[in-house]
């Protein structure tokens, strides 16, 4: 009997040791996969690299559809954002209000656009996934994802969203809407090329009264901004800029947006981020 017994707890024991051998096995063969794609993603290839400023884009769409802004984004009034998935607290916060504004402009010349930075783990399948939650439309409500990278100077240059990747405290970027015009430019109702910090009621109105007045465009505005703004904290030689503060604080600086909450860790194992090259911890 005892025999019997030493020999299914060295059975037990042996299978025991072979399915941790099995996973450790299987991670090790994942974790250069993800490292090459966060770690060395300045390295990669993607579309517009060699642009000195982004304003045209081509990302990827939960439905696997390539999205070409230049194509996509003329004569409509878009409202676009930056999220990640595994956020459980800030971004899901953010999307509920896109999600009342996209109910709100239904049948309207208004789109949205939700821009992952966390694509490592935002494939198109996770994305529809997420957007099926909201009851996102697919032709108003779009999730895109890409090059992390790529992302970054998308949502930085194109939407002055302040927007990175930390490979080892995760995604930080901004909480903000920012409003395109139906001519391409970033408006914020106040003659400049500003956002919309989501958190804040009075901005928020603000948004929507500017998106009904939008609506009614049939021409460029006559004040359009022609250069490029700079986005706090995102100019590589910018030393003297006080970082954006986190959202813990409760604080911001004067005419920055607020910037995110580092997230709790998620399944995955994230920690919260920390500020990081003058860019706040996000969501």
């Amino acid at each position: 009997m005892k025999k019997s017994l030493l020999f299914f707890g060295a059975l037990i024991m042996l299978l025991a040791g072979g399915m941790v051998l099995w996973y450790a096995r299987g991670y090790y063969q994942r974790a250069p996969v993800a490292m090459e794609t966060v770690w060395n993603v300045e390295d990669e290839e993607y579309p517009g690299k060699s642009e000195k400023w982004i304003t045209d884009f081509e990302l990827t769409e939960r439905s696997g559809e390539s999205f070409v802004s230049q194509d996509e984004m003329p004569g409509t009034v878009w409202v676009s954002s930056v999220f990640f998935a595994s956020c459980p607290t800030s971004c899901k916060q953010q999307n509920a209000i896109m999600q009342k504004l996209a109910e709100e402009y239904k049948g309207k010349n208004v789109r949205f656009l939700s821009i992952t930075c966390d694509p490592v783990n935002d494939t198109p399948a996770r994305l529809r996934q997420y957007a099926s939650e909201f009851r996102a439309d697919p032709e108003q409500w779009l999730f895109l994802t890409g090059n992390m990278y790529y992302i970054a100077r998308v949502a930085t240059e194109r939407f002055h969203i302040g927007t990175m990747y930390d490979p080892k405290a995760g995604p930080t970027h901004m909480d903000q809407f920012t409003v395109i015009d139906k001519f391409g430019n970033i408006r914020d109702g106040k003659g400049g090329e500003g956002g919309f910090n989501w958190k804040d009621e009075l901005r928020l109105t603000e948004m929507k009264l500017l998106i009904d007045k939008l609506l009614e465009e049939s021409e460029p505005p006559a004040d359009e901004v022609s250069e490029p703004v700079r986005v706090a904290g995102m100019d590589e030689d910018d030393d003297e800029d006080e970082p954006l503060t986190d959202e813990s604080d409760g604080n911001a600086p004067p005419e920055a947006p607020q910037a995110s909450d580092s997230d709790e860790a998620s399944a995955s194992g994230k920690a919260d981020a920390p500020s990081t090259t003058d860019i706040p911890s996000a969501d």
